[in-house]
């Protein structure tokens, strides 16, 4: 059970860093992270 309650927390980071990253290359938003404003 452990081990699949990582995996989901595992793909929802990723899922969640793909759409952040998505929407700071559409350069609606500004960035999260501080980065790529350079």
């Amino acid at each position: 059970m452990p081990s699949m309650i990582m995996e989901v927390v595992g793909v929802l980071f990723i899922a969640i860093g793909l759409i952040l990253t998505f929407i700071e290359i559409k350069g609606n938003f500004p960035s999260f992270y501080g980065f790529g404003q350079n």
